[in-house]
This record gives C-alpha cells, structure tokens and sequence, in this order.
C-alpha cells in the first residue's frame, strides 16, 4: 500500500469513528459544550492560570477561533482573566467556580 492510500485510508477511518462517536455534536456528553469546548475548559481548570498562547501552542488551535470561545466563556462567567504579571500586554486565564461545576 502507497504512503497516500495509507493516510487517506487513515483519514477515512478518523472520520467514521468521529462521527459514530459524535464527537462533534453540539452537545458533548450531554452538556451544551463541544468537545473543543470541554478540552479548553479542563485545561484552563487544570492550571493555576494559563495564557491564551499557551492554549493555542498545547491544543494546537486556531487563535482566533480560540478567541471566540474565550469570549464565550468569559461572558457565561465560567471563566476570568487578568494582566499577566511580568507582561501586561498577555492575560491569565482561570477557571470561575462557575465553570468547575460545568
């Protein structure tokens, strides 16, 4: 088998196995998160604050679309933030109390 059969026949089984799990459903184990939702979420909790570059770098995500779930999540109270202390420019990310009951 060609190096091309083999990734596109490991692309294929990614994507069935995706989908029959539902892992890109809106509603992640029944909550109102997706799964990228819920990875943010439990890093975010998981540290005693973390930068939103630090995100981007261990999720491997977009800024931008990072960005927009960060909004979310500020607005919905599940998360703060603050001035980094040695770069004002950067912010800490923490997780509400609000958010860990999530």
């Amino acid at each position: 088998m060609s190096d091309i059969a083999l990734i596109e026949t490991a692309r294929d089984f990614n994507r069935f196995y995706t989908n029959f799990l539902g892992l890109l459903n809106k509603a992640y184990l029944d909550t109102p998160f997706t799964l990228t939702d819920a990875r943010i979420l439990f890093e975010v909790g998981s540290h005693d604050g973390v930068s939103a570059a630090a995100l981007v770098r261990d999720l491997q995500l977009d800024p931008a679309y990072l960005s927009r779930i960060l909004k979310r999540f500020r607005a919905a109270g599940l998360i703060e933030t603050s001035p980094h202390p040695a770069d004002l420019r950067s912010q800490v990310i923490i997780v509400t109390n609000r958010g860990r009951e999530q």
